[in-house]
């Protein structure tokens, strides 16, 4: 019903501006990605949160059909303090009043799953998100008609609404995690712990005792939203600009910190905010940046973080065959997968991203780096060889937060603020954090064997040298024998040390004595010293 009013109302719509006072009076018709925004809020609930999710899919929707879902952030109507009160009796057997000091009964944000209010408690200014009454239930039907949509594209082969499925798929996934707040605190208390020593990123802190799978209680940030300070440019309201000003606000800088803080969070610690929404996001004072809503996180393994960095240099270096194969190397492939074409259709698209710089030096880039990540998501998308999503939702953000960057501190060369603030996270990461786990696997279990195993081979090249050599019984061999098996454990001993000596290097082991790789270190290099002293001392030239 909801989709025949819009329609009708398109087509009314458009035959009453032919006449001219009319279009004077009813202005310009809405755009069409306008129009699918309207149609997506009057339906409600999930499907306003379908189009918040694919406002953060550039890769599938055009750039404005993302820019107008960003409008259903913040403009849901709220529910009313009665389902409020009754959601807190069936979680905290208490009324908002008899848990806080003080409840605003008007919420300050509403979204598709639940609804922000103010509280305060033993002098501090709480944040209470209170989710829907009837959200589960809600979600759950429009969940299940998604689920027979998804089934039945697929099942008749309706490949042009294959990115519809897509969607769909990762809506229903994520919707899962949103219903549950226990969860999104949980990934707000592990930012908040990896964040702790960066002055520039803000994440609230969980109040445990008030949280639950439908509440969720936490530090309240004082601040403006990214979103409020974008309307105010598109507007012309220059308050909250100045007012901003006041404070230290420069949209550069700003910029600059927010990228900073996602690739840390990606690439140190793996976990990290994939809701990026200007509604999401604080600015507070000295630049920094504050977030809020983490019902959409990602978290990005040792093994595709090694990969994503891979990728990222092979593409920094115009490395097209070794991007293909870590690409590949975190990619679901499928029956009807090709990868033989993607790399060669890659190679393809790549010979659009460079060109040969002046004098022939080297080559340089044509496009962004988000412009090659959107190329290389459709190219997947059509060829049906995915990224895993945990890899995906990390390339979705990027995208999203350049678009986001983009709009509010246009002068910044984003570019060379990413490549600039990669550049020093290799440098300044401990080489450890860049290290696959499967590579740490393979890396312990070549040192031991060579430890286990290296001397007595060493030993045995020895002796079957030795029979090549002089084939007769030599009375000199079983000391010889040994003389390599002493030599073998100075061996043995010096690879362990050679072996944690790495590790405390890669680790940054201060130099200090007490239970720690360093001294473990100490500890080898003498004992492999007192073995090769006996050693030297033990030997005597052989007198003929």
């Amino acid at each position: 019903m909801v989709v025949i009013r819009h329609g009708v109302a398109r087509l009314l719509g458009t035959a009453v501006r032919r006449i001219p006072a009319l279009r004077r009076r009813l202005g310009p018709a809405p755009a069409a990605p306008q129009r699918v925004s309207m149609v997506l809020e009057d339906l409600g609930g999930s499907f306003i949160k379908f189009g918040q999710v694919l406002a953060l899919q550039p890769d599938i929707l055009p750039q404005r059909y993302c820019d107008a879902f960003f409008d259903l952030m913040d403009r849901v109507p709220g529910f009313d303090y009665a389902g409020v009160e009754k959601l807190f009796r069936e979680e905290l057997q208490q009324t908002p009043e008899e848990v806080f000091d003080s409840f605003d009964r008007m919420p300050i944000a509403s979204a598709s799953i639940a609804q922000v209010h103010v509280a305060r408690r033993d002098g501090r200014k709480l944040a209470v998100k209170v989710q829907r009454p009837q959200a589960r239930r809600d979600f759950g039907g429009d969940i299940q008609l998604m689920k027979w949509t998804v089934r039945a594209i697929r099942r008749l082969r309706l490949n042009r609404l294959d990115w519809l499925a897509m969607a769909l798929d990762e809506f229903i996934s994520w919707t899962g995690e949103e219903l549950d707040f226990r969860g999104e605190a949980r990934i707000m208390a592990q930012l908040a712990d990896n964040s702790r020593d960066r002055k520039r990123e803000r994440v609230p802190k969980v109040d445990w005792s008030l949280t639950t799978s439908r509440l969720l209680t936490a530090e309240f940030l004082e601040g403006t939203t990214l979103l409020q300070y974008m309307r105010s440019l598109d507007e012309g309201d220059e308050a909250v600009g100045l007012r901003l000003a006041s404070s230290g606000f420069e949209p550069q800088r700003f910029a600059e910190n927010l990228l900073e803080n996602f690739l840390n969070d990606v690439f140190l610690h793996g976990v990290f905010h994939a809701d990026l929404h200007p509604a999401n996001l604080l600015i507070l004072p000295d630049n920094t940046v504050g977030y809020v809503d983490f019902g959409i996180s990602g978290v990005v393994s040792e093994y595709a973080r090694y990969h994503l960095v891979a990728t990222v240099m092979a593409l920094a270096r115009a490395d097209l065959g070794k991007a293909a194969d870590h690409l590949l190397a975190i990619a679901e492939l499928e029956s009807d997968s090709d990868s033989k074409r993607f790399r060669r259709e890659f190679a393809e698209l790549g010979e659009q991203w460079y060109r040969r710089e002046p004098g022939g030096r080297g080559l340089e880039n044509t496009k962004s780096y988000t412009e090659i990540l959107l190329d290389t998501l459709r190219l997947c998308r059509r060829l049906r060889i995915l990224p895993h999503p945990e890899a995906m939702r990390y390339m979705r953000s990027v995208i999203t937060l350049d678009g986001l960057v983009g709009r509010f501190a246009p002068e910044l060369d984003r570019d060379q603020a990413l490549e600039r603030q990669c550049a020093d996270l290799l440098e300044s990461a401990p080489a450890a954090a860049f290290i696959s786990f499967d590579q740490w696997v393979d890396w312990v279990w070549a040192g031991a064997a060579l430890m286990r195993d290296g001397p007595a081979r060493l030993d045995r090249a020895l002796d079957q040298l030795e029979r090549r050599v002089s084939p007769g019984q030599d009375p000199e061999r079983p000391r010889r024998g040994r003389a390599r098996q002493s030599g073998a454990r100075t061996l043995q001993l010096g690879t362990m040390a050679v072996v944690v000596a790495a590790l405390a290097v890669l680790f940054g082991e201060p130099p200090r004595l007490g239970l720690n790789l360093f001294t473990a270190e100490v500890a080898l290099v003498l004992g492999a010293l007192v073995l090769l002293a006996r050693e030297v001392l033990g030997w005597r030239p052989s007198r003929r």
